[in-house]
């Protein structure tokens, strides 16, 4: 079952999060939406700042896109947030070298959170991770924001 569900982690509040429940509503998990939701809020708490950020799930896995505005953030920061967005939202890195995906260690991609529940405080465990994540120094393509920087591009 669906649920929007508060909880801690990292230090930070989350609120309004979908999860899916089941066993009883003991254990949860989280889509890409979910992950989409925690990576916008936590990034509005550490750094004070609104990104845009999309997802997606296909065959061969899903996708984390963070958009960081370019007017507001310098480079020096946008290289701190990149660094942290990598390491808490993805699961592993491609390597064209050997044209292989590695995996991150197990104990890095299931996060702790603290639920509550039926005002029950619930231990468990859940992965906010995508298999590949792009972050952005940039407004996301055909939004108002991208159309102003780039000089009012015109839609034909």
């Amino acid at each position: 079952m669906k649920t929007n569900t508060n909880f801690k982690w990292q230090g930070y509040n989350f609120k309004n999060i979908p999860l899916v429940t089941y066993n009883d509503g003991l254990s949860y998990f989280s889509k890409m939406g979910g992950v989409s939701k925690v990576c916008k809020q936590y990034i509005k708490q550490k750094y004070n700042i609104n990104v845009q950020v999309a997802t997606e799930s296909y065959s061969g896995g899903n996708s984390l896109r963070v958009y960081i505005d370019p007017l507001l953030i310098t480079p020096e920061k946008y290289k701190i947030i990149k660094g942290d967005i990598d390491a808490l939202f993805s699961y592993g890195k491609f390597n064209g070298m050997i044209d292989s995906y590695e995996y991150s260690n197990s104990e890095h991609i299931y996060n702790e959170i603290v639920i509550i529940h039926n005002d029950e405080l619930i231990k468990d465990k859940v992965d906010f991770t995508a298999k590949y994540v792009f972050v952005n120094h940039d407004f996301k393509y055909g939004t108002k924001q991208y159309k102003e920087y780039y000089g009012g591009l015109n839609d034909k």
